[in-house]
């Protein structure tokens, strides 16, 4: 069976040039991917089925690659097609090492970005909840089969048919199943715990959902006055707003704080702060003739039980000890308002403080001081009272850095309102201690998902929205007990939104649930936090389908070491019993990539106008060249993209093009199976013994993840090996000698082997490439499909680098006898090589080595020196093959040329 087409020679009217084994031009140089690739998908899709299938039946080692769901809302970006490319190149290079490989991919569809373009899309026209959630369907639905073919235009190798989704109804189900598994874990609690809350989308938001940029805010030093002393204690205050809020002040017991009396704008005042704390405090307040009167530490000032008076509201606020209370910036003291920070709140359950509802979910004040005013608007409010009773010490503004939300970049405020939390204390350090059975790339991984998940508080899951899965609990209307059958309940209701979806519980009559329980018991109407979604994938997507819990790649942007990687681990602890932990780890090896920045290191972003969109690269360059660029980046750090990185990229595809070009090119007559017992040169062991650990090298890099690695190695290959070696030195042999001569064969066997090397090898990188190369073929080969750790037996032979360095030397006086215009090419120079120290050469034929040199002739000498002349007048060029010799017949060739018409084949054991 033929590997490549062929055309034979006619013998009528025939030249010497007729008489050449010249190239077919069957694989062309310019490669037009933007028109061609498109036309290539469904059949390279074909190919990974049949690959995966050969895998299979050969029992391939199985390999899990799930992939992380990007959101349904737009199209991709350019980090999308990074990340998506990165995994394709696993999933591609281990189907090509012969494992099964199960790549799966989905999105994510429920949350707020898609509701408020459902509510943009309403212009503010009210519908009934049931229809804006299949409005939110709807769009979902659009989004996705958008986004699905843009990454099928990137050669992505996932399964496409059988992707999955947040809002399928299945999957839905199997979270609330997940849920129920971590209530029954006992690991599920409602609590009214002060999370991070955003306003503009007033609802609750985890840790995952926050981001942190520099704030401007007002700061203040406030005057709390004690009776008992005759003096105020100042507190620092970076949130002014929280004061209505204020159940007491605390101080660190291990600090030293000093009563103070000084002189400020012709006052005398009276004042307790940290005693190191005084030098930057007076300075601002323009303090004078200042007396220190007392000292005591802060375990002894909290020993006092001394209140305080508020410093504008009719009540007075206990002094209590807190160790986080720090001198680094303030005054050693601080106001505790326990509705509105997670210490504050801390503090206020250590000493039953009341929790103090000032503010409503719009940010609003329902204080009856302040009512109808924003926490902004408030603040000067409060600045004002202050100042007019005289409790105003100094105010100023501080820049810091504050939590925004991560969709609005608009800042949060921590407050308390009822919500669920998972209880994270003991479940996060199951986790910590988990990781120690994952390789983590790069290494640095687990020191920042450690650090993640152990600053971790309780992670609060609940979100006031429309469009999520719901938490199907029933709480008591008087004592807020869940209802005691809850575990069963919710997975009653997990079994009817398999059927139905999300109305199954936010459209269900609660007669039906609970009975005569239905009037005691209100149903919660929150949805869960998306990250809980994604983070129970393993479950309700992996074990819904047969698939291992544990994955073998995740593989995410470096964000989500706070993100998706903290989520799953995080409830696969949580829904498992402490003594099967260790069995929920959802995945093996965690690598995570940095950012794409534009091509000046510049965030992307439509309002600078860098942003790049991947489609448009794939229109311009084609997706193989975007590949490329991915394949030559440093992925584990943050990369650049723009047209002259592109254009680089193109230059480098151009150039392995042109090898693979060449070597497809000479095979047009050439059949392996007919062939492969053929005789090899001893030259052609030697370079399949290089064409082999080349392979080994790459498998090693793929297997780690070193993708940069491959495209280095291999590009240095086909430069340095094939096109600036091989194939020049073994050029006359495939143009020139008999065409089924055993030389000639053996050298199409090494461009044979090399080329399979580099469809193996260039397959995950550059697969439309790839795949164009293989339609050359009248038939899938397994030869082609299946990728071993050797392409063919190691030899044993000689070290051709040693003759190679020597070639190396006598071309840099060639080229400059070239430069000299001495000659015009190496084909007119005489080399004389010293071998009394490298015996080995005299071994090889004369004529080979001069194949081999590329010159008209090879000598031996002892005296050490080589040397390098021009051919005598008693060399003729051959009108064959231009190599110049001493024996040219009446027809102007040389004997090789000669035996070559009349099909007499040279004798070649060495090259």
């Amino acid at each position: 069976m033929k590997l490549w087409s062929t055309t034979l020679l006619s013998r009528e009217n025939m030249n010497y040039k007729d008489t050449l084994n010249l190239p077919h031009n069957s694989f062309p140089m310019k490669a037009n991917l933007p028109q061609q690739e498109p036309k290539w998908l469904e059949g390279m899709g074909k190919t990974v089925v049949l690959r995966n299938s050969i895998n299979k039946m050969h029992n391939g080692k199985y390999f899990q690659l799930f992939s992380g769901s990007p959101y349904s809302n737009g199209d991709i970006h350019v980090g999308h097609s990074f990340n998506y490319i990165l995994k394709d190149f696993i999933a591609r290079s281990k189907r090509m090492n012969g494992c099964n490989v199960n790549f799966t991919i989905g999105w994510d569809n429920h949350g707020l970005p898609i509701e408020l373009v459902v509510e943009k899309q309403l212009k503010g026209k009210r519908v009934p909840n049931d229809v804006f959630r299949k409005l939110c369907r709807k769009y979902a639905e659009e989004q996705v089969a958008i986004q699905k073919q843009s990454f099928y235009r990137l050669g992505i190798s996932a399964d496409f048919d059988n992707p999955y989704h947040t809002m399928d109804y299945q999957t839905e189900s199997n979270t609330v199943k997940a849920l129920a598994n971590i209530y029954q874990q006992s690991n599920l609690v409602s609590g009214k715990k002060p999370t991070h809350f955003c306003f503009d989308c007033q609802s609750s938001l985890a840790e995952a959902e926050v981001e942190y940029y520099d704030k401007n805010s007002k700061t203040a030093y406030v005057g709390f006055y004690s009776s008992t002393i005759n003096a105020d204690l100042v507190a620092y205050t970076t949130t002014i707003w929280t004061l209505p809020a204020n159940e007491a002040l605390a101080v660190n017991p291990e600090l030293y704080y000093s009563l103070f009396e000084y002189i400020s704008n012709n006052q005398v005042k009276r004042i307790i702060i940290e005693e190191d704390s005084g030098v930057s405090f007076f300075q601002l307040v323009n303090a004078t003739h200042i007396k220190q009167l007392e000292v005591f530490s802060g375990k002894e000032l909290s020993n006092k039980n001394l209140v305080v008076n508020h410093p504008f509201l009719a009540k007075q606020v206990p002094i209590v000890c807190a160790d986080y209370v720090s001198n680094d910036v303030g005054t050693g003291i601080v106001h505790i308002a326990p509705t509105f920070g997670m210490d504050d709140y801390q503090v206020g359950k250590q000493h039953s403080l009341p929790m103090t509802d000032t503010v409503n979910t719009s940010g609003e004040f329902i204080h009856p001081m302040f009512t109808g005013k924003t926490i902004h608007t408030a603040t000067n409010d409060i600045i004002s009272l202050l100042q007019a009773n005289d409790k105003l010490y100094f105010t100023n503004e501080l820049t810091h850095s504050y939590p925004h939300c991560w969709r609005h970049k608009t800042p949060t405020i921590f407050m308390a309102t009822p919500q669920w939390f998972i209880k994270l204390d003991q479940v996060a350090k199951d986790a910590v201690a988990s990781l120690d059975e994952v390789e983590f790339y790069p290494v640095n991984g687990k020191v920042r998902l450690t650090k993640a998940l152990q600053n971790r508080p309780d992670w609060c899951i609940s979100r006031q929205r429309r469009w999520g899965v719901p938490i199907p609990i029933y709480t008591h209307k008087d004592t807020k007990y869940p209802h005691p059958d809850t575990y069963n309940i919710m997975l009653k209701v997990s079994e009817n939104m398999s059927k139905i979806g999300l109305e199954a519980w936010f459209d269900k009559t609660h007669r039906e649930v609970l009975g005569v329980d239905e009037s005691v018991y209100n149903p919660c109407l929150d949805t869960l936090d998306v990250w809980f979604d994604s983070g129970v994938q393993f479950f309700s997507v992996c074990a819904a389908r047969g698939m291992q819990i544990t994955s073998d790649v995740y593989l995410e942007g470096s964000d989500q070491h706070r993100g998706w990687f903290q989520s799953s681990i995080l409830t696969a602890m949580a829904m498992s019993p402490e003594n099967a932990r260790s069995e929920m780890v959802p995945y093996k090896n965690l690598i995570t990539h940095g950012f794409v920045l534009d091509k000046d290191g510049k965030k992307m972003s439509k309002s600078l106008g860098n942003v790049i969109s991947p489609n448009d690269i794939v229109k311009k360059y084609g997706a193989d060249v975007l590949r490329l660029w991915v394949a030559n980046s440093d992925y584990q750090k943050d990369v650049r993209i723009g047209d002259e990185i592109l254009e680089r990229v193109s230059d480098q595809y151009r150039k392995l093009r042109n090898t693979i070009k060449h070597l497809v090119n000479n095979l047009h007559d050439y059949d392996y199976d007919e062939n492969m017992n053929v005789t090899l040169l001893e030259y052609d062991q030697y370079t399949i013994n290089r064409i082999n650990e080349v392979l080994y090298a790459c498998n090693v890099f793929y297997n780690k993840f070193e993708f940069s690695n491959v495209i280095t190695t291999i590009s240095e290959f086909c430069t340095d090996v094939l096109s600036n070696e091989y194939i020049n030195n073994t050029r006359d042999r495939v143009y020139t000698y008999v065409k089924h001569s055993n030389s000639r064969r053996s050298a199409q066997t090494v461009y044979f082997m090399a080329l399979k090397m580099l469809y193996q090898v260039l397959e995950p990188i550059i697969p439309f490439t790839m795949y164009e190369l293989m339609l050359l073929s009248e038939q899938h080969h397994n030869s082609m499909i299946t990728l071993n750790n050797s392409i063919l037996n190691s030899y044993n032979t000689f070290n051709y680098s040693l003759l190679s360095e020597h070639k190396k030397q006598f071309n840099k006086t060639i080229e400059q006898m070239v430069k000299d215009k001495v000659v015009n090419s190496s084909s007119e120079c005489v080399i004389s090589i010293n071998t009394d120290n490298e015996g080995y050469i005299k071994r090889i034929n004369s004529g080979e080595l001069k194949r081999y040199f590329n010159v008209a002739e090879v000598l031996f000498n002892n005296t050490l020196i080589n040397t390098v002349k021009r051919v005598s007048n008693e060399y003729q060029k051959c009108e064959r093959c231009w190599n110049y010799s001493t024996f040219i017949n009446s027809e102007c060739l040389c004997n090789t040329c000669a035996n070559a018409l009349v099909n007499k084949e040279e004798s070649h054991k060495y090259m």
